[in-house]
């Protein structure tokens, strides 16, 4: 049914954003809704329920020839969720960019632009810079986006970024967005976080965080503080900041004991481990397969991480144990922190 309207609305000659494109989206199982010509608002009274569902076609039908532009229901219809960037600042900018994920769909209207995101759950949520330059929206479920080739009030048409739109990627290759990552995003904006500067990715391939995420299943969280900076540390080495700390931080969640304080606290830890920078990647997969794993991996050396890990237990039962009979999660603080130390909050 939505296959043979599309070939009826590519006979016309001068087609509007929902006349051209609304069954299109529908056939391939997006959820949109008719909004006010010329506007960002929906032209349809309860139009979040297809948020939840997707429209029918003789609804859609009533919306033709009115010069109507097109919206995107975000949530589960549609699967997607977006993140809506409002600034052109490029300061804040490389803040954002160098913490959310790349999306190779992405559209722009007024400025910044609109990155899109398989649906994670989360609910919508927006925020402001102090000084108003720079804005994120979270959309997701109750919350829709302007389409190209809508217009927008100040008369410009809305445009895609890149090479592919929603019509001609495969869904399957439109990225997850960790929920971590939208709390760190959001945590930009929050005057009491800390200063987040993250690494550039290390050069990795898919199948490398798929192997670490099977060697991570066997180790347990709650083992010893040592082993969880060791993690710490060798997920840095092998993919920096962003993918790394993911990884950190979903393998952390993973503690019974409580031992988890949040996404925050957990991100302060993971961008204060500097030392020793001989627990690599490699360290990881030595210690899984000390905990049973069997699987194979590009980093696979286990003699020098042998010795990593018996270098840092000297320097840590140098400093454990003594007068002061420090903990030692004190004395790892120290070894980490070996000018001015100062234990990380």
């Amino acid at each position: 049914m939505f296959e043979s309207l599309v070939g009826k609305q590519e006979e016309k000659e001068a087609c509007v954003a929902w006349d051209a494109n609304a069954f299109r989206y529908l056939a391939q199982g997006f959820s949109v809704v008719p909004l006010a010509p010329r506007q960002k608002g929906p032209k349809l009274s309860g139009w979040n329920r297809y948020c939840e569902e997707l429209m029918d076609v003789d609804t859609a039908k009533l919306f033709i020839g009115k010069d109507n532009n097109i919206g995107l229901a975000l949530g589960t219809a549609s699967n997607l969720c977006a993140v809506d960037i409002d600034t052109d600042d490029e300061t804040w900018l490389r803040k954002i960019e160098k913490i959310l994920p790349v999306s190779p769909v992405k559209k722009r209207g007024a400025k910044g632009y609109t990155a899109f995101y398989k649906f994670n759950g989360l609910p919508s949520k927006s925020v402001k810079s102090e000084d108003g330059v720079a804005g994120i929206d979270f959309l997701s479920t109750g919350r829709q986006t302007v389409l190209p080739p809508s217009i927008h009030p100040n008369g410009e048409e809305y445009k895609w970024c890149g090479k592919y739109d929603l019509l001609t990627i495969d869904k399957d290759n439109i990225p997850e967005l960790p929920i971590s990552t939208v709390e760190l995003l959001f945590g930009l904006f929050d005057k009491k976080e800390v200063k987040r500067e993250i690494q550039a990715p290390k050069f990795y391939k898919d199948a490398n965080v798929e192997e670490t995420k099977k060697a991570l299943e066997v180790l347990d969280a709650d083992y010893s503080y040592d082993q969880w900076v060791q993690i710490g540390l060798a997920l840095q080495d092998g993919f920096g900041d962003a993918v790394g700390f993911e990884l950190f931080n979903e393998w952390s969640m993973k503690g019974t004991q409580g031992k988890y304080e949040g996404t925050d606290k957990c991100y302060k830890k993971y961008k204060s481990l500097q030392y020793p920078r001989e627990i690599t990647i490699s360290t990881l997969f030595f210690l899984a397969r000390q905990n049973g794993y069997v699987g194979q991996s590009d980093w696979d050396d286990d003699e020098t991480s042998a010795q990593a890990l018996e270098g840092l237990n000297k320097a840590m039962d140098g400093w454990f144990g003594g007068a002061d009979a420090m903990s030692r999660e004190e004395a790892m603080d120290i070894i980490l922190h070996p000018v001015g130390f100062i234990k990380p909050v």
